[in-house]
């Protein structure tokens, strides 16, 4: 279906007549919210002295909540802030103060605030005005499909100092941020921008909350963003919070890539910790049946060293004939038995006897 053009609320020979007369500047808030007067107001203005631009400005902060929200008022409204003084700002970011919020949830509203946030980082009165408008609803914001651009615009545009209000708003629930399709996304700009006590606060949030994320769809990348990080201790706590439940994690869909992930990124003795766990012969049948689990152990497999192979290898040797009886175990024997062949020169130069041991596996 081809989309209609918004109809205009003037008729363009009336909009000419108005900007010929002068009689524009009485109507600006009319004229604002119809596409073509909106940017014929642009246009004056560019081409106006400061009479012009005092008596638009004047007339647009008077409706400055509405016209920010507005399909085409939001437009003029980023105009005048790319043009206005210091002392104006203050005006603008004083009338809009207790509606900020609700700007930013809105459509048009979240395009007006982010030019307001880019315009008011040079301007210290305003900066600090409009974060302490914001303050109080960073969670909600991080949540929106509006206000979360609003959120990722503090931390591309404002300096690195006044961020804390956004960092201290996600650790603190960072569950409910983290876990959230748009939150999620936050939570990973934080840690970029975030440097010193204010980074180490943030990942140790996302450490304590990993059991939780790690089985979520969304805070499960946070997790697996932490460990790409390769911090030695934010990816042994993620471990350890994981131990003792490896073999249900390596059993869901999303934990699962999580686990997978850690085998390949913990230090040598975390991973030695996770096999040995993972090769536990009461709960490793159950791994190998499983669409997510067997291929947890074929990444353990390929990872391991020794003397790690040689207890999975042992433990696997008696499930085979079971394995070999079900639809999915058949799947897990085969999935296991070519990982066992990326393996064989590895045991046949460092483990006697290992031939035997493989014949009997893959027979």
């Amino acid at each position: 279906e081809v989309e209609r053009k918004p109809r205009s609320a003037f008729k363009l020979s009336q909009l000419e007549e108005m900007f010929k007369s002068s009689a524009y500047i009485n109507n600006v808030y009319c004229i604002a919210k119809d596409q073509a007067g909106c940017r014929m107001l642009q246009h004056k203005l560019d081409e106006g002295g400061p009479d012009v631009f005092a008596a638009v400005f004047s007339e647009v902060v008077t409706h400055a909540v509405e016209l920010m929200m507005d399909p085409f008022g939001n437009y003029l409204c980023q105009k005048l802030m790319e043009m206005s003084t210091a002392r104006q700002l203050e005006v603008l970011v004083d009338k809009t103060y207790g509606s900020l919020v609700n700007i930013s949830l809105n459509m048009h509203g979240a395009r007006a605030v982010q030019k307001l946030i880019d315009v008011v980082r040079m301007v210290p009165v305003c900066m600090t005005r409009l974060v302490g408008a914001l303050d109080f609803a960073v969670v909600t914001l991080t949540k929106d499909p509006n206000g979360n651009h609003v959120v990722q615009r503090c931390l591309e545009s404002l300096p690195s100092d006044a961020h804390g209000f956004i960092f201290r708003a996600v650790a603190k629930d960072i569950e409910d941020v983290a876990s959230h399709r748009h939150g999620c996304r936050i939570v990973q700009r934080c840690i970029d921008a975030a440097k010193g006590s204010d980074r180490t606060m943030l990942i140790g949030a996302i450490c304590r909350a990993s059991l939780t994320l790690i089985q979520d769809p969304f805070g499960n990348y946070v997790v697996q963003y932490v460990l790409g990080l390769q911090d030695p201790q934010a990816s042994s706590l993620i471990v350890t919070a994981m131990t003792g439940r490896l073999n249900v994690l390596s059993r869901q869909k999303f934990s699962s890539n999580v686990v997978e992930r850690c085998l390949q990124l913990a230090s040598p003795e975390d991973r030695a910790r996770m096999i040995t766990e993972l090769a536990d012969p009461r709960g490793l049948g159950e791994l190998l049946r499983d669409i997510y689990g067997n291929y947890v152990v074929q990444s353990a497999l390929n990872i391991a060293v020794e003397p790690q192979i040689s207890a999975v290898l042992a433990a696997v040797r008696p499930l085979l004939p079971s394995l070999r009886s079900s639809g999915q175990g058949r799947q897990g024997v085969q999935v296991f038995c070519l990982t066992l062949s990326q393996v064989v020169n590895f045991l046949r130069v460092h483990l006697t006897g290992s031939r035997i041991l493989l014949t009997v596996l893959v027979d």
